[in-house]
């Protein structure tokens, strides 16, 4: 006999004016054990984030608007909770962790909410020690959370939820702003801690690429804001499919290739490279195009850079950047996070050094 679920949601519905007769959820019921995980999937306007606020006890007690249906976490209604408390047991890390900071420096970020939590100071130093370990920012411990790239800013958000040992961590779209490597980091972190912290997790995403080796349970809700399944993303993919495309849930990009070249959905749908590899086979041969050039009008320069440089408090930020647009054409700018690419339109405006 299975343990009663740690988080148990019944006919779940909510509205955001008591005027609308739109609800944002729908009729959402689902249970989690302690420890499992699963990715929470719909399009965007489906009420996701908002689930996320009436878990973590916001709504409905923040909520402009109308909540009913029960939802009890580790055996209590989260209505019965007092403001702050669930807080242990719920941690929720956001797709921008800047809204999250409330400090200056790494250690003091975390200190903030053990100091809210009233942990005794003698215990406080070791758990931020103990915390930022576990998110590889151990050396960063005395830093200004502003010089922090945004992967490093997402891992102590992390961190900050980690000190408070919730029992349900729930990640919100926590690659959306990362660059490639960062967001490998991230989901690197986030395997090491389900290896080391028995605790459940929730994450919402759109790009699954990387996270399906980490919660294969999906939940997946329409536009309406009702769940139309409840299972394996791989029995999703082979009994959903349509529905799928139709309410524009992302699927990871080798299963998209696969379907792509597919008459018929097949029984088994790889999730991710190395099971592809295995496969490759069973799928015909592949084609690999060459991608098409755009033809420039080079009479018509629009924008000039030659040698441009920009430095910030003695920091190098660009360094000798040049190139030429011209008109009627288009160009992606593209680079790792913290590499520049925002200002390189920009190296004129403010009180910075620009050369």
């Amino acid at each position: 006999m299975k343990n009663k679920p740690f988080v148990y949601v019944e006919n779940l519905s909510l509205r955001f004016d008591h005027t609308n007769e739109i609800e944002t959820l729908s009729n959402i019921s689902f249970a989690m054990q302690e420890g499992e995980s699963l990715l929470l999937l719909g399009p965007s306007g489906s009420g996701k984030s908002t689930l996320t606020f009436c878990l973590n006890g916001l709504y409905p007690r923040e909520l402009d608007g109308e909540m009913t249906g029960d939802i009890v976490i580790a055996g209590k209604r989260t209505n019965d909770y007092q403001p702050g408390e669930l807080s242990q047991f719920v941690g929720v890390v956001f797709q921008d962790p800047e809204t999250q900071f409330c400090m200056l420096t790494v250690e003091d970020e975390i200190a903030f909410g053990l100091e809210n939590m009233c942990t005794p100071y003698e215990k406080m130093s070791a758990k931020i020690d103990e915390v930022l370990a576990l998110v590889g920012l151990s050396k960063y411990k005395t830093a200004t959370i502003a010089r922090l790239s945004g992967g490093q800013k997402q891992k102590l958000a992390l961190a900050c939820i980690l000190a408070l040992e919730p029992k349900l961590l729930i990640l919100d779209e926590p690659t959306a702003n990362l660059d490639p490597v960062s967001a490998k980091e991230v989901m690197k972190t986030i395997k090491k801690l389900k290896e080391k912290v028995n605790c459940s997790l929730i994450i919402i995403e759109h790009q699954l690429d990387g996270w399906t080796d980490v919660a294969e349970r999906c939940i997946l809700l329409n536009q309406k804001g009702n769940i139309f399944f409840d299972g394996s993303l791989r029995d999703a993919i082979a009994h959903e499919y349509p529905k799928l495309i139709e309410e524009g849930i992302w699927l990871p990009k080798v299963a998209q290739y696969v379907l792509h070249h597919m008459e018929h959905v097949p029984a088994t749908v790889p999730l991710t490279l190395a099971e592809f590899a295995t496969q490759v086979n069973c799928f015909g041969k592949i084609e690999w195009k060459k991608p098409t050039s755009m033809q420039q009008n080079v009479t018509v320069p629009f924008i000039k850079l030659e040698n441009v440089s920009w430095t910030v408090n003695r920091q190098r930020i660009l360094s000798r950047i040049s190139f030429t647009l011209y008109k009627d054409e288009f160009v992606a700018i593209v680079g790792a996070n913290g590499s520049g690419e925002n200002l390189t339109f920009t190296y004129h405006c403010g009180d910075s050094k620009a050369n």
